[in-house]
């Protein structure tokens, strides 16, 4: 009999522990939040951070002098807004630019999907397009969309030096410019264009002659080489 009273007691004292424990929990204060929180990446990634956004894509900053970007093959650079100066029709403005290749700081390659009308910034301080138009509005299914000035050749002033022309007239429908690329290990600096809208890729001589065209099974974003003159797709 004094076993069961025993055994009895002690499941009563265990469950007046567990309410203790958890009164006390309840009472205590929340931790405190961070006062400045990381903000969230804007539209050109962590190199440029910009505020909360519930899709970076469909928005953009404008940019200054102040605002650094790059990549790790590249290196930081300064934004010098209004550096290009393309050599486009009056009203026209770059449609989706994809690819930009600093060759040398007077030699600057910028591939894009084609030109289109100019657009006006939907709110005071923005870059066009904005939220109004979304990400179609500059894309390859703008209905005003010309395949024209594709690769365009700067150099350190933003003038331009060279236009390939060549490249226009490969990049009909369904052409998504995305990638342009030079070989680290090339010495003779062959030019790579990576299309993932009809799954191509481009070879071209340092001055603009084609060299080879690849067919892709799948849809190519980039391309890295090797030493030995191997290169991958992804």
């Amino acid at each position: 009999m004094r076993s069961g009273w025993n055994a009895m007691w002690k499941v009563m004292l265990t469950l007046v522990a567990v309410s203790v424990v958890a009164v006390r929990t309840q009472d205590r204060p929340a931790a405190p939040q961070a006062e400045n929180p990381r903000p969230m990446p804007g539209p050109l990634g962590n190199n440029l951070l910009g505020p909360p956004t519930a899709d970076p894509l469909m928005s953009s900053y404008p940019l200054t002098a102040k605002d650094k970007g790059g990549l790790d093959e590249t290196g930081p650079y300064t934004v010098v807004p209004g550096f290009f100066k393309p050599n486009f029709p009056a009203g026209w403005q770059w449609g989706r630019t994809a690819g930009v290749w600093a060759e040398s700081p007077d030699r600057i390659y910028v591939y894009t999907t084609g030109i289109i009308p100019e657009l006006k910034a939907s709110r005071p301080g923005g870059t066009a397009p904005q939220l109004g138009e979304g990400r179609l509005g500059y894309g390859p299914t703008n209905a005003n969309l010309r395949r024209e000035h594709i690769l365009t050749v700067f150099n350190g002033k933003g003038e331009v030096i060279d236009e390939w022309k060549q490249v226009d007239a490969r990049h009909g429908p369904g052409a998504l410019p995305h990638r342009v690329r030079i070989s680290p290990y090339d010495p003779e600096k062959h030019v790579w264009l990576v299309d993932e809208g009809v799954d191509h890729i481009l070879k071209f001589t340092h001055d603009g002659k084609l060299v080879m065209a690849i067919t892709s099974a799948r849809h190519p974003a980039d391309i890295a080489f090797l030493p030995n003159g191997d290169f991958y797709t992804v």
